[in-house]
Formats: structure tokens, C-alpha cells, sequence
């Protein structure tokens, strides 16, 4: 039982995580195009930053996700590689698509792609991976 209620929490993280980092995303770029800066987004984009910077702790840090899917393949046994390697491969295919698919909607805009969604990729590159291993196999 207990087993099950780790996983459904790991999932619940993932999930958290995730939106935390596409709101804190989507308020900043829709802000950004209105110009009108004022108390409650600082508090709204502050909100989602911090949930996603403690999620990101507790998903990946206290798993040990972000440093297995780190790890060099040298120093990982059989199974272990094959399982960072499914997780690779669908997390960039994944990643691939997204990011794509986000150009060109910025193309077609004529939208300048900011500094934060270009950072918010980064991270999402890396962390993919770990989120896949964590959802498929844990």
C-alpha cells in the first residue's frame, strides 16, 4: 500500500512540477506582450517559481533522478543504462516535437522568443529525461 502512495506522490510531483514551470512561463510571456507589471503578477510569477523550485527538490533531488540520468554511462551497470536509455530516448523525441512545435508558433507570431521561455526549455531538456525514468519505471 504504502508502495502505491509513493508512486501516486512522485506522479503528483512530476505533474506539479511541470505546470508550476509552464505557468510561471505563460504569465511571464503573456505579461511581457501587455506591459503592465503590477503587484499580484510579481506574487503570481514569485508563486509558481518557488512550487517549481521546491518540487524540483523533491521529485529530483530526494529520488536521486537528476543524478542517475547524470551520471556518466561508464559508471551505470545493464540494466540501469538500458533503463536511461529508454528514458533518453523518449524524452527527446518528446522534447524535440515540443520545443519544435513552440518555434513555430512563435514564427508564425512574429514573437521574439525571451530569455525565459529559452531558459524554461533548458531545463525541461534536462529534465525530461529524469521524468520519464520516474514515471515509466518507478
Amino acid at each position: 500500500m504504502k508502495q502505491n502512495e509513493k508512486k501516486s506522490g512522485i506522479k503528483t510531483g512530476l505533474i506539479i512540477n511541470f505546470l508550476s514551470l509552464i505557468s510561471t512561463v505563460v504569465l511571464f510571456e503573456y505579461y511581457r506582450y501587455i506591459d503592465d507589471w503590477n503587484l499580484l503578477l510579481i506574487i503570481a510569477v514569485s508563486s509558481a517559481l518557488f512550487v517549481f523550485l521546491i518540487s524540483f527538490y523533491l521529485v529530483y533531488g530526494r529520488t536521486g533522478a537528476w543524478r542517475q540520468t547524470h551520471r556518466p554511462f561508464s559508471k551505470l551497470d545493464e540494466r540501469e543504462a538500458g533503463v536511461i536509455y529508454e528514458s533518453l530516448r523518449i524524452a527527446y523525441s518528446v522534447f524535440a516535437i515540443l520545443s519544435l512545435s513552440i518555434l513555430l508558433v512563435y514564427a508564425v507570431g512574429l514573437w521574439p522568443v525571451s530569455i525565459i521561455l529559452f531558459a524554461a526549455m533548458l531545463i525541461i531538456a534536462h529534465i525530461m529525461p529524469a521524468s520519464v525514468m520516474l514515471w515509466k519505471y518507478n
